[in-house]
C-alpha cells in the first residue's frame, strides 16, 4: 500500500515543481492538463469532496481551461495549508507556553537570584586568611 503524502508535502512538492518548469521555460498550457489530473488524484477524498463542493469549481465546470482549473486547485491546496499550519500552530503554541511557564516555576523554586545590594553590602566574606582576620 503505497503511503498518501500530506496536503502540506504536497503541495510543498508541487509548487516546486511548477517553478521548475517556468524556469526551464515550460508555460502552463503545456502542462496544465497532465498536472491538474495528477494533483486531483493525490489528494485526499475528503479534500477532494470540498474542492468539489467550492462554489468556484461550480462555476467553472465546463467553461474554464486546464490552466484556470490548475490555478483554482492550486489556491485551493494553499488555502487548506495555512490552514492546517495555523491549526498546528495553536495547538502548539498552547503547548510550549504551558511547558515553557511549567519550567520556569521549577526553575525559581528554591533559589534566589542576588541582586547588585546583595553582592556588595548583603553578604559578608569570609575571611580564610590568617593575616586578614
Amino acid at each position: 500500500m503505497k503511503s498518501r503524502l500530506s496536503i502540506m508535502q504536497l503541495y510543498d512538492k508541487l509548487e516546486s515543481n511548477l517553478r521548475l518548469l517556468e524556469s526551464v521555460g515550460v508555460t502552463t498550457d503545456k502542462y496544465a492538463a497532465m498536472f491538474f489530473l495528477l494533483v486531483e488524484s493525490c489528494i485526499p477524498e475528503n479534500l477532494l469532496r470540498d474542492l468539489m463542493r467550492s462554489p468556484v469549481v461550480k462555476k467553472q465546470e465546463d467553461k474554464s481551461s486546464c490552466g484556470d482549473k490548475l490555478s483554482h486547485l492550486l489556491l485551493f491546496l494553499r488555502v487548506q495549508v495555512e490552514g492546517e499550519e495555523r491549526i498546528s500552530l495553536t495547538k502548539s503554541g498552547f503547548k510550549s507556553n504551558e511547558a515553557l511557564n511549567r519550567n520556569k516555576k521549577e526553575r525559581n523554586i528554591g533559589t534566589s537570584v542576588p541582586t547588585l545590594n546583595d553582592l556588595v553590602y548583603g553578604a559578608k566574606a569570609l575571611k580564610s586568611c590568617i593575616f586578614c582576620a
